[in-house]
Order: structure tokens, then C-alpha cells, then sequence
């Protein structure tokens, strides 16, 4: 080997070709690192938000239960509602029960953020509906009340009249010479 015409020359080939090919060897593994740990790192962070996403549908979901259930006691409210004035015995168990659940769904509807405002707008509407249909049954109540003491005054015009016709005849008759 001493005898190497271009021996310089090939070491110095030979050294260019290591260097690149280590240096190729090394932009590899560099390559194939990044390739492996970067996945771990989307993945982690995929991972935490698809937990964020499902504790937000988590809490969707509570909350369409929660509206679910407010719908159901407008429901058995308004039938309740309804139902006021056709057993007299059961109307002031039915207006306890109507006052307890309008409570009910008005604590509920300052609760809520999402449906908070629709929802108190709701409890407005089912007071107002209650107290008006409260009205009525008392104004029944007073239509019944004026036609019982119309019945009584007519009653009593024809006993007024029927009282001034003796008078009139115990007076005639009390004075003979006229």
C-alpha cells in the first residue's frame, strides 16, 4: 500500500465519503427521532382536547336533561293550572302544589346560564297564567254570587211591593170616611 500513487487522494475521498455518510446516517436517525416523538406529543395533545370536548358535551348533555325536566314541570304545572275550579275540595292542594313547583322552576331558571333567560320568561308566563285563571274562578265565583242576589232582589221587589199593596189596603181600610 505504500506504493499508492493516490493515496492522499483516496483518504481524502474516503474521509469526504464517512463524513457524508455518517453525516446521512445522522439526518437519519435525527429524522426517524423527530418522526416518533412528535406523534407522542400530538397525540398528548389530541388527548387533552378530546377530554376538554368531552366534558363540554358532558355538560350539554346535563344540561338538555336539566331542560328536560323543567319542560316536564311546566308540563304537569300547566295541566295543574287547567285543572283549578273543577273539584272545589282539591283547589287549595292544586294552588299549594302550582305555588311549590313555580318556585321550583324559578330557583332553576336562575341556575341555568344557557337557557336562564327563556326560562324565566316561562315562569313569568306560568305566574301570570295561574294568577289570571285565579281570577277567573273567583269572578265566577262573584258571577255566581250577583245572580244569587239578583234572584234575592227580585225576591224581595215583589215582597216591597206586595208590602205596600196591605199597606195600602190596611190604610184604606183604617180610614172609612174617605
Amino acid at each position: 500500500m505504500l506504493h499508492i500513487l493516490n493515496a492522499k487522494e483516496r483518504n481524502q475521498a474516503f474521509g469526504k465519503f464517512m463524513f457524508l455518510f455518517l453525516f446521512t446516517i445522522l439526518m437519519i436517525a435525527i429524522a426517524l427521532f423527530f418522526n416518533l416523538q412528535m406523534p407522542k406529543k400530538i397525540i398528548s395533545v389530541l388527548n387533552n382536547q378530546k377530554a376538554v370536548l368531552e366534558d363540554q358535551v358532558g355538560m350539554c348533555r346535563t344540561r338538555e336533561e336539566e331542560q328536560q325536566k323543567f319542560t316536564a314541570i311546566i308540563d304537569s304545572t300547566k295541566n295543574m293550572i287547567d285543572s283549578l275550579g273543577k273539584n272545589k275540595n282539591k283547589d287549595l292542594y292544586l294552588k299549594n302544589l302550582i305555588q311549590r313547583q313555580l318556585n321550583e322552576m324559578e330557583i332553576q331558571s336562575k341556575m341555568t346560564r344557557m337557557y336562564g333567560d327563556m326560562n324565566k320568561l316561562v315562569v313569568s308566563v306560568l305566574t301570570n297564567y295561574n294568577e289570571d285563571k285565579t281570577e277567573l274562578l273567583n269572578l265566577k265565583d262573584a258571577a255566581d254570587k250577583i245572580k244569587v242576589l239578583t234572584d234575592k232582589l227580585k225576591e224581595s221587589e215583589g215582597d216591597r211591593k206586595q208590602a205596600e199593596r196591605d199597606l195600602d189596603g190596611y190604610r184604606k181600610a183604617a180610614t172609612p170616611g174617605l
